[in-house]
């Protein structure tokens, strides 16, 4: 039965992990089904974004961002596209395009708002997981920071250093 896979696969997602059978139902009941041509574009970049999309059957391709190396990816069955989408504003950072023909649940943010005013358990742990995601994603920044911070102090002993003499055509440097 769909419900059956769309629960499981929905049970899969760190976000909705922890949250009943029945819990994972009502969020399934409470989502569009959408189908998505080959082709078709899910989400593109520097777009508002309405809409978080749980792949169920089908593969999209996520685009990279060149500035920042990273690269292309392809995601199947089981991903979750644009997850902030369903809770606050966003632009969307990368597109997703359908490599074949796809079908999602959509997660949409008036939709997820309506069932966590019915349902507040649920508003509870969905922001609690993400209040989570945020925090990691803050230490990931600090850690990134503190590397470029390291790299910077490195640049710059380099840039500042001088020849101090030669001996038999070797250049010494003092620092």
């Amino acid at each position: 039965m769909q419900l059956d896979r769309d629960v499981m696969l929905m049970a899969q997602i760190p976000l909705f992990e922890g949250l009943s059978e029945e819990q994972l139902e009502i969020l399934a009941f409470s989502t569009d089904r959408q189908v998505f041509c080959k082709g078709d574009r899910l989400t593109t970049q520097g777009q508002a974004g309405e809409a978080a999309f749980l792949l169920t059957d089908g593969a999209v391709k996520r685009f990279g961002i060149e500035a920042l190396g990273i690269p292309d990816q392809y995601l199947f069955d089981g991903s979750l596209i644009g997850e902030l989408a369903m809770m606050v504003e966003i632009v969307h950072d990368r597109s997703h395009i359908a490599l074949e023909d796809c079908t999602v649940m959509a997660f949409t943010r008036e939709g997820l708002h309506r069932i966590m005013r019915r349902y507040p358990e649920i508003g509870l742990h969905l922001s609690s997981k993400l209040a989570q995601r945020l925090a990691e994603i803050a230490r990931l920044m600090r850690a990134v920071e503190r590397e470029n911070q390291r790299r910077r102090v490195i640049a710059k002993a380099y840039r500042f250093r001088r020849p101090r003499l030669r001996l038999f055509g070797e250049q010494r440097f003092q620092f």
